[in-house]
C-alpha cells in the first residue's frame, strides 16, 4: 500500500495493523518514498489457569498493617 504523509498520520494504527500482518507500506513526502517496516514480537498471551497451583495464599496477618512494636524490630533488624 502507498499513501502520502497525511493519510498515514490520520491512519497510523491501521496501517501498523496492516504492516504487522506483513502488508508493505509506503508513505511518500514530496514524492520521496518511505518504506515502513514493523518488527513485532508476538508473545503469546497467557492462558487462563496457567498459574493454578504455583501461588500459594498469603497468611491473613500479612494483610494487617505492623503495630508500633513490630516496626520497631523490623527496623533494627531483629
Amino acid at each position: 500500500m502507498e499513501c502520502d504523509v497525511h493519510y498515514a498520520k490520520t491512519n497510523l494504527s491501521k496501517l501498523l495493523k496492516q504492516a504487522e500482518s506483513g502488508e508493505e507500506i509506503i508513505i511518500t513526502r514530496s514524492g520521496q518514498r518511505f518504506q515502513l517496516q514493523v518488527v513485532a514480537a508476538n508473545k503469546p498471551k497467557p492462558k487462563f489457569g496457567t498459574l493454578r497451583g504455583k501461588v500459594k495464599p498469603v497468611k491473613e496477618s500479612l494483610l494487617f498493617a505492623m503495630t508500633d512494636g513490630e516496626a520497631d524490630a523490623f527496623i533494627q533488624g531483629n
